[in-house]
């Protein structure tokens, strides 16, 4: 019963970290000023001091993507500045960094799972043949 839950857990948990990660294209910071140059990102979400999120349309297409800024905090004026400009529209992700932490947690609990998962399976393991030696000495 103990197991089944275990190994419940950790599909769910592999499973929506697996699926969070592949459902944002990845882009580099060069990639994303030159998209919003381009006109092929019209709204992000600031996730911290790091995190961009946004939606990407190319050829009628829309895709969701995430990069990473390699900027200080002091620079973030001129970021959202330069995405003005250029018709971006801006939001701050308040909402997500509890979605973030959310999955951060997940992706701990994904690491661990497997060594916990072996450490349970062992502690069982050691229970089962503690009862039949007990058993065993009983007869």
């Amino acid at each position: 019963m103990v197991t089944r839950m275990l190994i419940v857990v950790m599909g769910v948990t592999v499973g929506v970290g697996m699926a969070r990660a592949e459902s944002r294209e990845p882009l580099t910071y060069a990639q994303f000023i030159e998209k919003v140059k381009s006109g092929a990102i019209k709204k992000v979400t600031l996730q911290g001091y790091a995190d961009i999120v946004g939606t990407l349309v190319e050829k009628k297409t829309e895709k969701a993507f995430s990069v990473r800024r390699p900027m200080s905090t002091s620079e973030d004026d001129l970021l959202k500045e330069f995405l003005k400009e250029h018709n971006v529209t801006v939001s701050s992700g308040e909402t997500d960094k509890a979605m973030q932490s959310w999955y951060m947690v997940a992706q701990i609990a994904a690491g661990c799972a497997i060594p916990l998962s072996t450490l349970v399976l062992v502690v069982l393991i050691y229970q089962k043949v503690n009862r039949l030696v007990a058993h065993v000495i009983e007869q």
